[in-house]
């Protein structure tokens, strides 16, 4: 139910859970989920909670970072968020999830040097989000230098799946036609 965005179904059935399991830390961070887009505050404290009892859970950490995040709460978001990571330093999603808050808070170069370090620790199919996430800091900022290699193919193939890309960034890696200038590879 939260997978498909049914958030008042799925706070019933989770109320339902954590009465019958009160002491589940799994299900108190699915209703903090479940309620973040119903009732913030209601979904901070419930995380608030599981940490209190679980100091340092990652899944809670990174949920209540992503709360604070929407609501624009910079240092508190980071601040979970890189607790989060402190506690789970292997996981790249923690990883990719601080990186677009401070990509969001405008801290490129931070942004950046995760995005970087995740798109080269990656497999192909989960490296792709940090490549394009690299490829729109350089576009914001209109700073390619020291964006990896790839980063020119995939702004490239952003442009000409989208069209979102001013014609001067299109031109520095596209030529007339949309295709890279990199001859090894295509859009």
């Amino acid at each position: 139910l939260i997978d498909m965005e049914q958030w008042r179904k799925a706070e019933s059935h989770l109320v339902t859970a954590a009465r019958l399991r009160p002491k589940s830390t799994e299900i108190a961070i699915n209703l903090a989920v479940a309620r973040r887009p119903i009732d913030s505050k209601a979904a901070i404290a419930g995380l608030q909670d599981v940490l209190a009892v679980n100091p340092g859970h990652p899944a809670a950490l990174t949920n209540l970072g992503a709360i604070y995040s929407d609501l624009g709460e910079r240092d508190l978001a980071l601040d979970c968020l890189r607790q989060a990571l402190a506690a789970a330093p292997g996981n790249p999603q923690i990883k990719m999830d601080l990186a677009n808050a401070l990509s969001q808070f405008g801290d490129s170069r931070e942004a950046k040097a995760l995005y970087t370090e995740i798109a080269g620790e990656s497999a192909p199919p989960k490296r792709f989000p940090a490549l394009i996430a690299l490829a729109a800091i350089a576009e914001r900022d209109g700073d390619f230098v020291g964006a990896p290699p790839s980063a020119p193919e995939i702004a490239c193939a952003i442009s000409s799946c989208t069209a979102k890309m001013s014609t001067s960034s299109r031109s520095k890696f596209c030529d007339h036609n949309g295709k890279p200038l990199a001859a090894s590879t295509s859009c």
